[in-house]
Formats: structure tokens, C-alpha cells, sequence
């Protein structure tokens, strides 16, 4: 396993029923995280931890980037919701940064160039399987990151101001099959003012409701509601709409 990799998620249910997880940040049965700003409530509630990244666009014209992402998100009454995609938008947008690395087990090889957010959308196409992204926090995170250190393959500098935020985004994946198999670390760097979150639809729910749902998802799980167990979260995922067709996205979360 290259060595680049953080220890993926282990959970158990404290007493206080609150998720007590081995990461920087908790997340609390408490409120307290409502007093947070919105960027960091989207972190705290946890809602990007285990979401699979699906494509990334920039529009100069709104110096605006959306990222596709499949999600975990528990409604306040009834089942888990069945669609699990969100687009989160980001405006005012100073910088987009992507890696692409072959990922060789051992290590990681260096970014590979990519010409085009239109070659990055080509490459979501052809991808077979993608992981989602683990770790706990992801945004403005100011430690280094090796996969994101050096030259990226693609670059788009939007402005030159200094950025308010950073979203980090990545997702183990891959292509092909047996020996023609080609496996990749794909990451990026977003540069950003404003966020808001959006349903496939392209209705706003907002970062606020976004992470309500995630923050109730990762409680239920924490106390093995039955709705966030392995059974439900394989039939969740077997009938969910996708962003892409075909392929293995995501993954089966399981308590440590």
C-alpha cells in the first residue's frame, strides 16, 4: 500500500452515542458546530467524508467551479435519501489545481499533464471504478499533502487575489481490466470566496442543510440505525441514480 495513504475510517459508539472517530475533528451529538460558519460546518458534519468525486467544471464567465460528488445524507424524518448526489458550487474562484498520478502501490508516480478540464471530463468517462474520499477534513487544511506537492498536471489561476478557502478533493481509481488495468491517484486544490450546495437537479439546498444531513447520517451510523447499516447502504446503492453509468463508485462504510 503506498505510503502516501492515511488510515481509512474506524468508528465506535461512545456513550454519549457521539461518533469517536480517530481524525482531527469530532463530530458531536451537541450543536455546538451550528455556531460554526458555513465552510465549516460543510467540514464538521463530516458530509465529504466517504463521498466520491464524479467531475469537476470551471465557468470563467462566473468565475464559478462545481464539483459532482456522491454523498451520504439522512433526511430529519424517514429513510436515507435515495439520491445521494450533490453538486457543491464554488464562486469567486482564484485558483483550480488537479493532479493525476499513476498510483503503482508501492508509490505514486509523478502528475501526468493534462491539456484540458475537457481531458479531465474524458478521463472521468473512462474511469471503471473510483473510491470515495476519506481522511475527515478537507477543507482549508494547511498541511502538506505529498500527492498534491510539486507541478500539477493542470492548472487554472482565476485570480490573482489571495483565496479566502481551499476544498482538497481526491479519489483512488482506475481503469481497464487485468493487465491493461491502469490505477490513478486523482486529486485537486480549489481555490474559493463562496459555496453553495445544490441537488442533481441543480436545486439549492445550501451548505447548512447539506451538512445537517450529513451530520444526522454519520449520528445514525454511530448508533447502528439500521438505516445506515451494510444491508441498507448496498441496496441504497444498487438502486440510487449515479452520476456516471456503469462502473464501481464508492464503497460500503462499516463500523471499525
Amino acid at each position: 500500500m503506498a505510503g502516501w495513504r492515511r488510515r481509512r475510517l474506524e468508528c465506535d459508539q461512545s456513550p454519549a452515542g457521539a461518533v469517536d472517530c480517530a481524525s482531527p475533528r469530532e463530530a458531536s451529538s451537541s450543536r455546538a458546530w451550528r455556531s460554526q460558519n458555513l465552510i465549516d460546518q460543510l467540514d464538521a458534519a463530516l458530509n465529504l467524508n466517504e463521498a466520491t468525486i464524479c467531475g469537476v467544471s470551471y465557468d470563467s464567465d462566473r468565475a464559478a467551479a462545481r464539483l459532482l460528488i456522491e454523498t451520504i445524507a439522512l433526511p430529519e424524518h424517514g429513510p436515507v435519501d435515495p439520491d445521494p448526489r450533490r453538486i457543491l458550487v464554488m464562486s469567486r474562484i482564484s485558483s483550480l489545481e488537479v493532479w493525476l498520478r499513476p498510483d503503482r502501490a508501492a508509490t505514486l508516480g509523478a502528475a501526468l499533464k493534462l491539456d484540458s478540464l475537457h481531458e479531465l471530463e474524458r478521463l472521468f468517462q473512462s474511469l471503471r471504478w473510483a473510491h470515495a474520499m476519506y481522511g475527515w477534513s478537507f477543507v482549508d487544511v494547511t498541511e502538506p499533502w505529498d500527492p498534491i506537492s510539486g507541478p500539477p498536471s493542470l492548472r487554472i489561476t482565476a485570480s490573482e487575489r489571495p483565496r479566502t478557502h481551499t476544498l482538497r478533493w481526491f479519489t483512488e481509481c482506475g481503469r481497464g481490466q487485468g493487465p491493461e488495468a491502469e490505477s490513478f491517484l486523482l486529486a485537486g486544490l480549489i481555490g474559493f470566496d463562496e459555496l453553495d450546495v445544490r441537488r442533481a437537479d441543480d436545486t439549492p439546498i445550501g451548505a447548512e442543510h447539506f451538512a445537517d444531513e450529513g451530520a444526522r447520517w454519520w449520528r445514525a451510523f454511530s448508533a447502528h440505525d439500521e438505516r445506515t447499516g451494510v444491508d441498507a447502504q448496498r441496496q441504497h446503492s444498487a438502486s440510487a441514480p449515479h452520476w456516471r453509468s456503469g462502473g464501481d463508485v464508492g464503497g460500503v462504510i462499516v463500523a471499525g
